[in-house]
């Protein structure tokens, strides 16, 4: 077996030593072949085995101890004198047709049928075309045994079958060139070794070049195997070529562009079609194509320049060291595999791009961070470990950002994998060997969990590219990374190592194409005009360069003056909206300061329609909250800040920020910041008093919510029954100053009180906010939901008043021991009854002995103290 790296192996055996510098194959248990999917071992004639050694271009003749040559005919390659230009010409050992017929000559002429067949199938080998079967037919009719009928037809079978039937391994076809060698040479043939010289190969003080009528002439009158030795010296003098190992790869050079393209066997091919003519086929295509990648053989650690003394990179019209701004010629010993498709101008100035990029950043050091980076793409190898998430609202200039650097070094040197695909798609990393830059520009609000693969191909591992429909090969990244999303995904791991390399930038403008609407105008059409200027894309390379040059004076120190904490903490502020908002709008107070839980949240959840922001649930953002570091808290009750005597859960040692007014409506301005609303306009108030009343969550906010039971305070405009019997649906359209929104029962007693209040303002208190037909709305739930009329006034309530028998329990609950015991009732609950299942309110309230309102805030604090756990489905046990 001959494999690509020209060992030639047997199962069983043992390499004593190779180049490899990941292992040493001397080693016991190392080199070893095997036999894989113990496919069956085919059996090779010492012939055989010389003809494939003698088929290897890159194997040299070995000269025996007294001076002479090796009688094996085994060599294809002989070194001779130096020629006028001090190359030492390389022939390659190929036999004309003068030799076989020589060699056929010294056969016995009354061979065997099978004899005669088999000699047959090796002159095929050295030439299925014309010339060799006419060599064998014009030797065959001098044999004794020929009859003209039959041993015509056995020719002729040969020569059109002859490449099928070589797959028969017990058949005369598998005999090859080198069982002619054997059997001449057993018949007193000696072969000379200074025949059938091929072309020199190629080099740049080669004066006499190759041309294809040679190449023409070597098939017709040498054979086709000469024919390949001069068509691949050919190509070899109309550019350069390189075969890339890891990847098995052949790469053919572009003089007008400076860099190798991966289409060699594409570009063998139509040289082939179009100069050799009726000798093309696809297996000489085959056979050219392994001579070039045998001789031209590279690894993937040369490319790119990457042994150069200095950082290179290839560009329109030349080559520029990234670290002194000197220009170069282009050259194929660069061996680069891409390049910047723009000339390098250092007088170039990009206006418009560096207006650009200052409008969509805060500060310069963020539009240098950028630039840097872009310049880390341009050098060979990944040096400094980094990534660059942006992110802010929609049409905020990253996505221009995005297409001008795609475009700048050029399409087919830009990657665009997600950050989430190096975790789920396992051909994610086929699409970064090569490239200078991946642009990830859909990053989603999810937490991504594992972060290996991303401090992997920042941190210059190796790692394995796994391309569909290809062979899988180890690879350096070397693509600088960029990702952006109007929600940044939140990290789960805070190492050091994740922090050193996370640069994020914020872009907190919108441009848009509205005027007057408060943001900045959007020019649609900015990219394109950045990217078909030619001023542009210089000025823009040499911004890179300048960046590149900064990172490597700086050890690959950013422009970005925050420490890996900072930035760490300025990112989950952005990727985090409880987070950002408790950094913003909460601060550390005195110990007499409360803050209610729901006004926080009720300022959250607005905070969170003005950035359209989908808003956590209650429960999950008061957990939050209660377990952040940023500012210290301490869960408490208090009736300081309630209307009535009512006890109710607040956070001590906190205060909202003066900014977080924005967010605030007037009751709450009114009550965190009564000195500054002596004044103040409520005639656009969204809340009415009925809603202050009781607490109650704007049908605005209730659509949003996401799970669980809320309150509301509406009027009732309208009510109707869909269907009949059984499936008789009731539905009430409810309005309060912040919407409208339907409620859905199926209950007919539900139905029968909804008709009762139709056109009245209504308390409905411990509705279930639900889904009905692709809609949010809200379901009664029977033995929970109360439904009350009130008349246009704070607090003025037809049902129970504050004396009667549930305001009293209430009351009673929230006052003393009371709350200790139905902590305990809702624990024994989640530890017996309910042992491992996820529980809502409903299931809780019989076995707690209490109100669902009571339950519910019970078990928000126990969820604040880390004793049950918000599932999302409902309550657990925190094991």
């Amino acid at each position: 077996m001959i494999a690509k790296n020209k060992y030639v192996v047997g199962a069983g055996s043992q390499i004593d030593d190779c180049d490899k510098d990941w292992h040493d194959c001397s080693e016991e248990g190392k080199g070893h072949y095997e036999v894989k999917h113990d496919r069956e071992i085919a059996a090779v004639s010492a012939e055989e085995l010389v003809s494939a050694l003698a088929t290897d271009p890159d194997l040299e003749d070995t000269e025996a101890e007294d001076g002479g040559r090796e009688d094996s005919g085994s060599s294809d390659r002989t070194n001779t004198d130096t020629d006028q230009s001090g190359n030492p010409p390389t022939v390659t050992r190929e036999y004309d047709r003068e030799e076989i017929e020589e060699m056929l000559s010294h056969l016995p002429g009354d061979q065997h049928f099978d004899d005669w067949t088999r000699t047959g199938y090796a002159v095929y080998d050295w030439d299925d075309g014309e010339t060799g079967k006419e060599v064998f037919e014009q030797w065959s009719r001098d044999n004794r045994k020929w009859v003209e009928e039959d041993s015509q037809y056995q020719i002729d079978y040969i020569w059109e079958n002859g490449e099928q039937a070589s797959e028969d391994p017990d058949d005369n076809s598998n005999a090859s060139v080198g069982t002619l060698v054997y059997l001449a040479k057993e018949n007193g043939w000696e072969p000379s070794y200074h025949s059938a010289q091929g072309p020199q190969r190629p080099s740049p003080n080669n004066a006499e070049l190759v041309a294809w009528d040679d190449v023409v002439e070597h098939y017709e009158n040498q054979g086709k195997q000469s024919g390949r030795l001069w068509a691949a010296a050919a190509l070899e003098e109309h550019t350069s070529w390189m075969y890339v190992v890891e990847s098995e790869t052949l790469w053919v050079y572009d003089e007008s562009k400076g860099y190798f393209n991966s289409w060699g066997e594409e570009a063998v091919e139509s040289l082939l079609v179009a100069n050799i003519g009726v000798h093309y086929s696809t297996k000489e295509v085959s056979e050219v194509v392994a001579r070039i990648e045998a001789r031209n053989q590279t690894r993937r650690e040369e490319l790119n320049a990457k042994n150069r003394d200095g950082p290179l990179v290839c560009v329109g019209d030349g080559v520029v060291n990234l670290e002194t701004g000197e220009k170069l010629e282009h050259s194929p010993e660069y061996q680069f595999t891409r390049g910047i498709p723009h000339d390098y101008d250092p007088e170039a100035v990009p206006e418009r791009m560096v207006r650009f990029l200052r409008q969509v950043t805060q500060r310069d050091a963020d539009m240098w961070t950028l630039l840097q980076q872009l310049g880390h793409g341009l050098m060979p190898g990944h040096p400094f470990k980094a990534f660059v998430v942006m992110y802010g609202p929609g049409d905020n200039g990253k996505s221009v950002i995005g297409r001008v650097f795609r475009r700048f070094v050029g399409d087919e040197n830009a990657a665009a994998v997600e950050l989430k695909d190096f975790r789920d798609d396992d051909f994610a990393t086929g699409d970064l060997p090569g490239k200078m830059i991946n642009v990830g520009d859909d990053l989603s609000g999810k937490k991504i969990r594992d972060v290996s693969m991303l401090k992997r191909l920042t941190g210059g591992d190796t790692l394995r590219a796994n391309e569909k429909h290809k062979a899988t090969f180890d690879f350096q990244n070397e693509a600088a990374m960029f990702f952006s999303g109007n929600e940044p995904p939140t990290f789960e791991e805070k190492t050091p190592a994740l922090k050193g390399r996370l640069y994020p930038i914020e872009m907190p403008d919108r441009f848009t194409e509205e005027p007057d609407d408060g943001n900045r105008d959007a020019d649609p059409k900015l990219a394109e005009k950045i990217v078909t200027d030619d001023e542009e894309m210089s000025g823009l390379l040499n911004l890179a360069i300048q960046g590149a040059q900064s990172l490597i004076e700086n050890g690959g120190a950013f422009k970005m003056p925050e420490s890996p904490d900072e930035r760490m903490d300025m990112y989950e502020a952005a990727s985090d909206p409880i987070r950002r908002f408790v950094m913003d709008y909460l601060e550390e107070a005195t110990s007499t300061d409360k803050t209610l839980k729901d006004d926080v949240y009720d300022v959250y959840a607005a905070m969170c329609r003005e950035e359209d922001e989908r808003a956590t649930s209650q429960n999950i953002f008061k957990q939050e909250v209660s377990q952040q570091a940023v500012v210290d808290v301490e869960s408490g009750r208090t009736r300081q800040l309630t209307d009535g005597d009512n006890l109710e859960t607040c956070w001590k040692y906190v205060q909202f920020s003066d900014d977080a007014q924005q967010y605030m409506s007037e009751r709450l301005t009114t009550r965190y910041f009564p000195e500054q609303t002596d004044d103040t306009d409520t005639s656009d108030s969204d809340e009415s008093d009925e809603t202050v009343a009781y607490n109650a969550t704007p049908l605005a906010d209730a659509a949003q919510s996401l799970t669980g039971y809320v309150s509301i305070t509406a009027e009732v405009v309208s009510v109707e029954t869909l269907g009949d019997g059984e499936n008789a649906t009731t539905k009430a359209i409810l309005k309060d100053g912040s919407g409208a929104m339907d409620l859905v029962t199926w209950d007919d007693s539900v139905a029968d009180r909804l008709k009762e209040v139709e056109g009245e303002t209504v308390a409905i208190e411990n509705v279930e906010v639900g889904e009905h037909d692709g809609t949010r709305q809200l379901q009664p739930k029977d033995g929970l939901t109360e439904i009350r009329t009130i008349q246009q006034g704070v607090g003025h309530t037809e049902g129970p008043g504050p004396d009667d028998e549930s305001q009293g329990q209430l009351t009673a609950t929230a006052d003393g021991g009371e709350i200790e015991d139905v902590k305990h009732q809702i624990l024994e609950a989640l530890r017996t009854k309910f042992e491992g299942q996820a529980v809502g309110v409903p299931q809780l309230v019989p076995e707690a002995g209490a109100d669902p309102t009571t339950v519910k805030d019970r078990l928000e604090t126990l969820a604040e103290s880390g004793r049950v756990r918000d599932t999302g489905d409902g309550y657990t046990l925190n094991t």
